[in-house]
C-alpha cells in the first residue's frame, strides 16, 4: 500500500489543502481525508439501521392494528384548528 496512485482531481483537491495549511503534509491529509470517510461510512450505516428500526416499529403498529386513516386525521386537524 505504499505505492499509491491518485487522479489528478484528487491530487489537488489535496494540494490545496496542504497549500491552505489545513494539512502539513501529503500522507496526513490522505489520513485525515479518509478518517472523514470512515466516519461518514459509519454514520450512514447506524442512519440505515435507525431507519429500518422505525420501519419494523411502523410495520408492527400496522399488523396490531395500530393504525390511523391520515386523511381523516388531517380533516380532524383543520377542523379544529380553523
Amino acid at each position: 500500500m505504499d505505492n499509491i496512485s491518485l487522479s489528478p482531481d484528487v491530487k489537488n483537491f489535496l494540494q490545496n489543502q496542504i497549500s491552505a495549511g489545513i494539512y502539513k503534509s501529503l500522507s496526513e491529509a490522505i489520513n485525515a481525508n479518509i478518517s472523514i470517510l470512515i466516519l461518514q461510512t459509519s454514520m450512514a450505516k447506524n442512519r440505515k439501521a435507525s431507519i429500518n428500526a422505525e420501519i419494523k416499529k411502523g410495520l408492527n403498529d400496522v399488523a396490531a392494528g395500530r393504525i390511523h386513516d391520515g386523511l381523516n386525521f388531517m380533516d380532524d386537524l383543520i377542523a379544529k384548528y380553523e
